[in-house]
């Protein structure tokens, strides 16, 4: 009999108390062995907000139970908001997960928790589940004295990956990375995750753009760049129909097998699974363009990230350093902006948020490295 594992997107629950999955998708949810999803921020009620960019997320401490209704088992928590509400807010998350009889990945209330792989083991194989996100506020760069997520890019994931075939048969690696809203992957995260293959992942399954991606087989292995939104009722999502899609992913005798694409939106409140033609072209177009015209279109979208993201932000920074400005303030306007210590404390936030989060780091540099060469 063939071993089954449901994996889906971005969940944010801050409205419903009663179940926000269609009862045909729970069925197929629960159809699962395994079902996992990306739990995106830490329940209401307790801790006080962190010092960072963006907005602080929570959702209502019901969402466990709903999800534990719903038929899943299994909680990815490498996220960019999991880490929102400060220590308390994620161990209280952590502790009504584990009371629900759930499994959390990717946090922890300390570095060895969060970098902890997790095994499950279904009818003689077992599975190992490793979650990890980009370099975002919250994340665990260094073992310190408190508790947050996997970094996708720490020395010791690669290490896990390589040493896991020792302790497991199948590893699958939830990702949490990419910018926001756009519906091509970076280069950068193409590359990582296909390296986490050869390192020994048999599955990549993203998620962070809020929006779905491609996915391809790479030497046989699936990757998944971003499965979108499940359900997410906050910010600009809130209202949205959340188009996007999970995956049921099938294995045979300690091997990948095949996937099932399943298309779903929100109808009438609650993530319904959808067959409609035009989104099914969509979804097939996605898929095709990592095969064709890639390269020029992830180019242009760089670029267009840079113009209306970027470029606003660094503009804004250096605003008067050349205006009716003398040599010498010129400097100290330039470099207090360079240096934080010297600068308000939202600048300086402002400032790290861009620099260490890699997908920021990514899309500025390829834009200016296109630019330039576009004008020498």
């Amino acid at each position: 009999m063939n071993i089954k594992v449901f994996a889906c997107g971005d969940i944010v629950n801050t409205t419903s108390k009663d179940s926000f999955v269609s009862s045909e998708l729970a069925a197929l949810i629960k159809s699962a062995d395994i079902s996992i999803c990306n739990f995106e921020a830490p329940v209401s009620g307790a801790g006080n907000p962190i010092s960072k960019v963006g907005p602080h997320l929570k959702q209502l401490p019901e969402t466990i139970d709903l999800l534990l209704q719903s038929g899943f088992t299994m909680l990815s928590m490498a996220n960019n908001h999991i880490y929102d509400f400060n220590q308390e807010g994620l161990e209280t998350t952590l502790q009504k997960s584990h009371a629900s009889g759930l499994c959390v990945v990717g946090a922890g209330k300390n570095f060895d928790d969060a970098y902890t792989m997790k095994i499950k083991k279904v009818r003689g194989t077992k599975f190992g589940f490793l979650s990890a996100c980009e370099a975002e506020f919250g994340c665990l760069i260094e073992n310190g004295s408190h508790g947050g997520y996997a970094w996708i890019n720490h020395p010791l994931l690669d290490d896990m990956v390589q040493k896991s075939r020792s302790q497991i048969d199948i590893l699958i690696f939830i990702a949490h990375a990419g910018p926001e809203e756009v519906d091509i992957p970076l280069p950068e995260w193409r590359a990582r995750y296909r390296r986490l293959c050869d390192l020994g992942a048999d599955v990549v399954i993203g998620h962070h753009p809020h929006v779905p991606q491609g996915w391809e087989l790479y030497n046989g292995k699936p990757i998944f760049y971003s499965l979108g939104n499940f359900y997410f009722d906050w910010g600009c999502f809130k209202g949205s129909a959340n188009y996007s899609y999970s995956i049921m992913l099938e294995f045979e005798n300690k091997e990948f097998k095949g996937y099932e694409i399943i298309p779903h939106k929100l109808i009438n409140g609650k993530t319904s699974i959808i067959s409609e033609p035009a989104f099914d072209v969509k979804l097939k177009g996605l898929h095709l363009v990592l095969e064709k015209d890639y390269n020029t279109l992830v180019n242009q979208m760089v670029i267009d990230l840079y113009k209306t993201r970027y470029e606003p932000y660094y503009a804004n920074a250096l605003q008067g350093v050349y205006n009716n400005m003398g040599l010498f303030e010129k400097m100290t306007k330039l470099v207090k902006w360079l240096f934080p210590r010297y600068n308000e404390k939202a600048r300086g936030l402002m400032l790290l948020h861009n620099i260490r989060i890699e997908s920021h780091r990514y899309v500025t540099q390829r834009a200016l490295s296109l630019l330039w060469e576009k004008h020498s």
